[in-house]
């Protein structure tokens, strides 16, 4: 079973042509690529989506070497967070926030970080490290935040303005919310083609970029709106993983040879770096305040 998407999930235009890839459209308003249908949620999120998948969906983040990445990330997320703010952050909620890598993060910073999470596993998982998270959604926090993130849940909605929206209720005045999701325009998406991994047929409706995100962020009536893109790049990568990561193949046997010298991954940093300029980044991110 199959929901089909009539509308663009950032402006709502009815109207659209093909796009690269089968399966997908281009709004002819705004430029967002999105799926023509999706799977009901409720047959993709189910018990163990985060610890090997159920069937054709899920991501296993369970391995420590993963989750230790991903709270590494968490802190630059952090500091992203901080430069954005006009007072100093001291307290976030993470919807979406899986099995806790970014709530970790943030508490290191000092914040008070608490978490909602619809996967009951997932969840558990989070509290078992001493984490503040509520199996449920959004509408089961009864409170405002300095700033609301979700991470890689945009993806999955088909009404992205709504969504956002959503998070901003849970805001302050003043405050941001903060999200992040693959980014179409990334140069792995165009190197990699039908095979990247961020497509996800029937999981991923809607593929953003650094203008589009934009566009949903301005539709949501958020303020001050800033996108962009970053690849995340990590010192405990291996120098094979950095390469897929950046999308540049043939860059892997001078990259070896120079490794040895300690330069490899100093230059494929500054790759990122560019990649992130040109809003090429793995990963789009946007920002907005509430007014």
């Amino acid at each position: 079973m199959t929901v089909g998407i009539e509308r663009c999930p950032n402006c709502g235009s009815p109207d659209h042509g093909p796009a690269e890839i089968a399966g997908l459209v281009r709004c002819s308003d705004c430029s967002t690529v999105y799926a023509e249908s999706y799977v009901p949620h409720e047959e993709v999120f189910r018990e163990g989506y985060l610890s090997g998948g159920t069937g054709d969906y899920g991501v296993d983040v369970s391995h420590p070497r993963f989750r230790a990445y991903l709270v590494r990330v968490g802190h630059r997320r952090c500091a992203r967070i901080e430069r954005a703010q006009l007072t100093p952050t001291e307290s976030v909620l993470d919807v979406g926030c899986g099995s806790g890598e970014f709530l970790e993060a943030a508490v290191a910073e000092g914040w008070r970080a608490v978490g909602v999470e619809p996967l009951a596993d997932a969840s558990a998982v989070a509290r078992e490290r001493g984490l503040d998270v509520v199996t449920g959604t959004i509408d089961d926090v009864d409170e405002r935040f300095d700033a609301v993130t979700a991470f890689h849940v945009l993806e999955h909605m088909p009404n992205g303005p709504l969504f956002l929206r959503t998070l901003a209720s849970a805001v302050r005045s003043g405050g941001v919310v903060y999200v992040e999701s693959p980014n179409w325009d990334s140069r792995l998406r165009e190197v990699t083609g039908e095979r990247w991994m961020h497509l996800r047929a029937g999981e991923h409706l809607v593929h953003n970029t650094p203008a589009t995100l934009r566009t949903a962020l301005e539709h949501a009536g958020l303020e001050d709106v800033r996108t962009g893109s970053v690849s995340y790049t990590d010192r405990e990568h291996t120098l094979d993983e950095t390469m897929i990561l950046l999308a540049r193949p043939t860059w892997r046997p001078w990259l070896g040879r120079l490794e040895r010298i300690g330069l490899g991954r100093v230059l494929a940093r500054g790759a990122a770096r560019r990649d992130a300029r040109r809003g090429r980044g793995d990963v789009v991110w946007g920002l907005g305040r509430r007014p």
